[in-house]
């Protein structure tokens, strides 16, 4: 994918300075791309969303179309880890494809110490993208998927550099934070429409953001709605280092925490951790500053009404810092001495708070196979488990249920795999052959011809073998691995047989 880089007012840094620095910019993430079509094959995330990109429907047919086996595997693994809320369920699955790697390894980024808890639950699923990846043919579509990257990036890439110049501009900032660190931003059209979210791991931070919108200029108008939220997550990037170097003065403050306690309007991760409470007030200030002067007393007093106590102080503080010349990472800790904490108290003392937000919505159940599926799923789940002898009753109740969508040939060919696995070649042919009149899926179609050529290079019909090789392999939608196996085995058929 084309990367465009935002160039944080670096070019006063010497060389050796702009050449330590970070990895800032806009890009995409071929780790999210997998998640987030693995949930929406799934049935998660609104796969049929009205207000995706165009491009992400075609993207989740074509997965479904290929019936990759991980794809009942990833049910049931999100079934079995559902978040609370909707929220929350979304959210622990960005938060894990943001600590791995990209394909083919999806190996994690960091040590298992240092996941986070919500992604520590979830270890084990690397397993199954790796798997997900191959069978559903990622590579190939995440190749064809680039121009339709390139332009959505294109479409953020000038407003969001603006909005850093800004913030950088503002605070004085020479580089985006301190040498060692990287702001990231990840734009993506395969997850659900809208989506906007922020993670800190050690010294990354992270934004993902999706677009909302099925045509360009519906497109235009979610970023600009996003934008001030990803100027707002730069802003943490920047400012809230400062309150941690500065904790000994802020924690001077924290009586005032007594009040932001009872806040009920106010986030729960703001009442229990002052040092957030300040960065978020400090944050608010400044945006107020960066608005037009008409609308930045509605902000400041929006701001303080949700909770944000140390506003208004900010906000009246920051003129002085505007006409002096130090950076904020200079001033910061005059701005953080001079609250006064009995000042900031009778100001609060006759606010009335605004009424606490709706509850999140309950997390989606999982979604509902039809019963064929659901049969099918499980037989193959009984089968992945080596659990032969329940998982052959299980296909073969699959077989007394109405064939839709290629039911039988899969049960078949379960029913096939069985008997190889249970060293009785010969019933395993006749399952094979059977799920091939029963017209299967490209994806089934390839291994059944890639085990059929291998039971014939077992009978030493090396001949018979190749063909079923290059049938196999020249399936058109077949499943790579077992392309891959097959042009492997095509050089050398003997390598089909038994050891």
């Amino acid at each position: 994918m084309t990367r465009f880089l935002l160039f944080f007012l670096i070019l006063s840094l010497p060389l050796a300075a702009q050449q330590a620095g970070q990895e800032n910019g806009l890009d995409s993430n071929p780790a999210l791309f997998t998640m987030f079509l693995a949930r929406a094959a799934a049935g998660y995330d609104g796969p049929a969303a009205p207000d995706a990109h165009p491009a992400r429907a075609g993207l989740i047919a074509r997965i479904q179309s290929r019936h990759p086996a991980s794809l009942d595997a990833l049910k049931t693994f999100f079934a079995q880890h559902l978040g609370r809320t909707e929220e929350s369920d979304q959210a622990q699955y960005v938060s894990f494809a943001l600590s791995i790697t990209g394909p083919p390894d999806f190996a994690f980024r960091y040590e298992p110490q240092e996941l986070a808890p919500d992604v520590q639950k979830l270890v084990g699923l690397e397993k199954l993208l790796r798997t997900f990846w191959s069978e559903a043919g990622l590579a190939e579509q995440w190749k064809n998927a680039a121009p339709v990257y390139d332009q959505v990036l294109d479409e953020y890439h000038s407003p969001v550099t603006q909005s850093i110049f800004q913030v950088n501009a503002y605070l004085r900032n020479p580089t985006s934070g301190y040498l060692g660190r990287r702001f990231q931003v990840f734009v993506d059209i395969t997850g659900p429409p809208g989506l906007m979210q922020s993670r800190s791991f050690k010294d990354d931070y992270f934004v993902v953001v999706t677009p909302a919108g099925n045509s360009m200029a519906k497109v235009d108008e979610s970023v600009a709605a996003q934008v001030p939220e990803i100027r707002h997550a730069y802003l943490h990037y920047v400012l809230d280092p400062l309150v941690i170097k500065f904790a000994e003065i802020v924690n001077q403050k924290i009586s005032l925490e007594d009040i932001s306690e009872g806040i009920e309007a106010l986030p729960v991760m703001y009442r229990q951790d002052f040092g957030l409470l300040t960065t978020e007030s400090l944050i608010k200030a400044v945006e107020a500053r960066l608005a037009p002067a008409s609308e930045r007393e509605h902000m400041v007093d929006t701001a303080l009404h949700q909770g944000y106590i140390l506003t208004p102080y900010f906000a009246e503080a920051l003129p002085a810092y505007e006409k002096q010349q130090q950076s904020m990472r200079l001033y910061a800790a005059d701005l953080f001495g001079q609250i006064d904490v009995e000042k900031e108290t009778s100001r609060l003392a006759h606010v009335k708070f605004d009424a606490p937000p709706p509850q999140e919505k309950a997390a989606a159940p999982p979604p509902q196979l039809k019963p064929g599926e659901q049969a099918l799923s499980d037989a193959e789940s009984l089968s992945f488990d080596k659990k032969y002898d329940k998982a052959k009753e299980a296909f073969e109740h699959v077989l007394q249920l109405p064939d839709t969508g290629g039911l039988h040939a899969r049960a078949y060919f379960g029913l096939g795999r069985i008997a190889v696995l249970q060293k009785d070649p010969e019933l395993g042919e006749k399952l094979f052959q059977k799920t091939l009149d029963e017209k299967p899926d490209a994806v089934t179609e390839s291994w059944t011809k890639l085990y059929l050529g291998r039971l014939a290079a077992a009978a030493g019909e090396d001949q018979q073998a190749v063909a079923f090789y290059r049938a196999a392999a020249a399936v058109d939608g077949g499943s790579p691995k077992a392309k891959a196996e097959a042009e492997k085995l095509i050089a050398s058929p003997d390598a089909g047989r038994p050891r």
